[in-house]
C-alpha cells in the first residue's frame, strides 16, 4: 500500500552539528540616526563589514528608535552583503507638515520630496536634502486657505 506522504527526511539529516549554534552568528547593530531600513537592504551599506556570512542574522536597532528589524545574510563577499528583511518595525511617522506633503525613499530614486496631493516635486541623494527641498517649494507654494 501507497504511503500518505512523498518523502521524509533521512536518517541523520539533522544532528547536533546542525545546532543553530554551530550553523550561523547572529549579531546586534546599532544603527546611526539617518539610515532607513531600505538602507541596511542595500549591499553596498555593509560593504566595509568583513564578518558575514550567508545564513547570519543581524539584529539592527536604530539609534534613534525610528526603527528594529531583522535581517538573513543571503550571500557575503568583498565590498557586498546581500540581506533579506526578516522583521520589520517602524516608529510612527511624524511630520513636520500637516498638509500631506512628505519626503520618502524611492527604491532606485534617492528621497523623493512629495507634494500636498501626493506628486513628486523632486529626487535626492539624502533625506536633509529632500527635506531642505520640501520646505523651499512649501515656501514657495503656500498653502491654499481654507473655504469658510
Amino acid at each position: 500500500m501507497a504511503r500518505s506522504h512523498k518523502e521524509v527526511l533521512p536518517v541523520g539529516a539533522v544532528s547536533l552539528s546542525h545546532r543553530v549554534e554551530y550553523v550561523r552568528d547572529n549579531f546586534m547593530v546599532t544603527i546611526p540616526p539617518g539610515f532607513t531600513v531600505e538602507d541596511l537592504l542595500d549591499p553596498e551599506f555593509w560593504r566595509n563589514q568583513t564578518c558575514f556570512k550567508a545564513n547570519d542574522r543581524i539584529e539592527a536597532v536604530a539609534a534613534d528608535g525610528s526603527f528594529d528589524c531583522d535581517l538573513r545574510i543571503i550571500s557575503a563577499g568583498p565590498g557586498f552583503v546581500m540581506t533579506r528583511l526578516l522583521r520589520e518595525w517602524r516608529a510612527p511617522e511624524t511630520s513636520d507638515h500637516n498638509d500631506g506633503a512628505r519626503v520618502g525613499l524611492a527604491p532606485g530614486q534617492g528621497f523623493v520630496a512629495y507634494g500636498r496631493d501626493g506628486s513628486p516635486i523632486s529626487r535626492h541623494g539624502t533625506k536633509d536634502e529632500a527635506k531642505a527641498a520640501l520646505d523651499a517649494w512649501l515656501a514657495a507654494n503656500p498653502a491654499p486657505a481654507e473655504a469658510a
